[in-house]
């Protein structure tokens, strides 16, 4: 069954209407004409009407019958989105923040630059063009890398990263269950952000103002069992706000592992993340010094 879509319907009331006119005068018009007759009855011009009488004109519309979108072609030349990729890399590495602004700026001077060197750029650049290149170049206008995504990507870092892979992978294959341990925290007074209400006072919570006091949670679990039973840390924190990590110390949360998690989760594997307190030295786990004496 065909699809009728709007521009079918208003076509063939028009059509109606031409024809109910036409035998109401009692008369034919444009009879010889069978374009002109065409074009009139079906509200289109003489032009359209003979485009699509040509072969093949049919297999080049949409089945829809929606208004076809026309892909811009946006022929900017290779060399110059090269220029707008360094343009950007060069405002960064002058720790300046790129802006369509600036960056046309850029572009123009490095014009000028490049028309002593003899190789100068004609390309006229608009704010809309350069905003079209900025993201056929893939830049989004969002916030960018930070300290730690640089971090990330160092070599030492992403050495220890592929040897962390490997060794878990290892750890299941070899069937041991692998532990995750995390902290946070709650205010006495802590509500949810969002709730049902209709912005009446009876609508609402009624707890006492300010934060109130803070607990800090500590809590141990696997993907396979949960989180395992009897091996919680709960405390009640001195601090009300700023980073809870300064409630935690190297020496409560080695005693809470010692007295409640390890025997729990013997036969598996402990993950812990990179926290200051997680990485205190003991006897145990400080390296062998590399320093021989000599005989």
């Amino acid at each position: 069954m065909r699809r009728i879509t709007v521009e079918v319907v208003e076509i063939v009331r028009h059509m109606r209407g031409v024809f109910e006119a036409e035998r109401d005068s009692g008369r034919t018009e444009l009879l010889m004409l069978p374009v002109e007759r065409t074009a009139r009855a079906a509200g289109l011009s003489a032009r359209t009407v003979v485009r699509i009488a040509e072969e093949g004109y049919a297999a080049t519309r949409p089945l829809s019958g929606k208004r076809e979108r026309r892909a811009t072609k946006r022929r900017i030349p290779a060399a110059e989105l090269a220029r707008v990729r360094e343009a950007v890399y060069k405002q960064y590495e002058e720790k300046s923040v790129p802006t369509l602004g600036s960056t046309l700026e850029y572009l123009k001077v490095a014009s000028l630059v490049a028309g002593w060197s003899g190789n100068p750029s004609t390309y006229m650049w608009s704010r809309a063009t350069l905003q079209r290149a900025m993201t056929d170049l893939g830049f989004k206008f969002t916030v960018g890398p930070n300290q730690y995504d640089v971090a990330r990507e160092k070599t030492t870092i992403i050495a220890q990263r592929e040897n962390f892979i490997k060794k878990m992978r290892e750890y299941r294959a070899a069937g041991r269950t692998i532990y995750y341990t995390d902290e946070t925290w709650a205010n006495k007074n802590m509500t949810p952000s969002r709730t049902w209400t209709d912005r009446s006072l009876r609508a609402r919570l009624n707890v006492s103002s300010g934060k109130g006091a803070r607990i800090i949670v500590a809590r141990v679990g696997s993907r396979d069992s949960g989180l395992v039973q009897d091996a919680s840390l709960v405390f009640l924190g001195e601090k009300k706000t700023g980073d809870y990590h300064g409630e935690m110390n190297s020496d409560l949360w080695l005693k809470w592992l010692g007295d409640k998690v390890l025997d729990r989760i013997q036969g598996g594997v402990l993950v812990v993340d990179r926290a200051p307190y997680h990485m205190k030295l003991t006897a145990e786990s400080r390296p062998a010094s590399s320093k021989m004496r000599k005989s």
